[in-house]
């Protein structure tokens, strides 16, 4: 938290200085996780490994077509990277792309350099499709703790009255080099999302239909997998108090869980709640 808390501080100094710009603040918590343990004596998928993280951004207009997005971001899988992307619109056209930085996520690399590129193509009132990445530099590790992160995210989606809905595909790969070996962090998501909104409401809402797979790959000597399939329901709200003020909410929650590798020893505690919950706030300054 003490990462959030210095990045929240150098995103408000920095914005200080620009006429019109829109901060975020996101806090998010949740037990919907392997977890990112080295050993592979535990093997339970119980709710009793909880993440937390923060994230601090701002975006802010460069020229007419171009906005500057910064920020710490965190993710469950991903962990920490600062982020610094560029987005270019141009009629029903969309490209971003810029730098990004793992940050502090290992005591030996503090920082991994990356890459984000994305696109989107829209034909507003009808269909639009989208592809983004973000990609370390670098894939050859050498010492303990060295690390690599990886997201794909692709969607296809159409417009119906007062909604949006979309289909996802999403990957994310977060591989480290521990003492004994590789381990291999990560998720597939394939979701139908509706993003229900109307002309003059306050309020949109997000809902998300999903499959995922969390996995986790120790490659030591024996190779153990750990792998998990859950069925997501999730819903997102998103609030605005005032033409300045936006509150953001959202849980998702797994109804079902069980192991995908048949011969897997992974215990299952179907009486607890899992979750992934946000809540985070945008301001919008002029």
């Amino acid at each position: 938290m003490k990462i959030f808390f210095a990045f929240f501080t150098f995103i408000m100094v920095v914005s200080a200085n620009i006429y019109s710009y829109e901060l975020g603040f996101i806090s998010q918590i949740g037990n919907l996780t392997l977890g990112n343990q080295s050993t592979t004596s535990n093997t339970q998928f119980d709710g009793s490994k909880l993440f937390y993280g923060g994230s601090a951004y701002a975006i802010l207009p460069v020229y007419d077509d171009v906005t500057f997005t910064g920020g710490l971001f965190y993710d469950p899988i991903l962990r920490y990277a600062v982020k610094t992307i560029f987005e270019y619109q141009k009629n029903f056209l969309k490209f971003s792309f810029g730098p990004y930085m793992g940050s502090f996520n290992s005591l030996n690399y503090p920082l991994k350099p990356g890459l984000h590129t994305g696109f989107r193509v829209d034909l507003p009132g009808y269909v639009f499709a989208s592809l983004s990445s973000d990609t370390s530099i670098g894939s050859n590790f050498v010492d303990e703790g060295d690390y690599s992160q990886s997201l794909s995210d692709l969607r296809l989606g159409f417009y119906v009255k007062n909604a949006i809905c979309s289909f996802q595909l999403e990957t994310k790969e977060y591989l480290s080099e521990a003492s004994k070996g590789m381990i291999k962090n990560s998720r597939t998501r394939y979701a139908f999302l509706t993003d229900i909104y109307k002309k003059n409401v306050p309020y949109r809402i997000l809902i998300t239909m999903a499959y995922q797979d969390l996995t986790t790959i120790y490659q030591y000597s024996d190779q153990v997998e750990i792998k998990i399939g859950s069925i997501i329901l999730g819903s997102r709200l998103e609030f605005q108090v005032n033409n300045k003020l936006n509150i953001i909410g959202s849980v998702d929650t797994s109804v079902y869980n069980f192991p995908l590798n048949g011969t897997s020893t992974t215990k299952i505690d179907t009486n607890k709640f899992i979750y992934d919950a946000l809540l985070g706030i945008k301001i919008k300054m002029e």
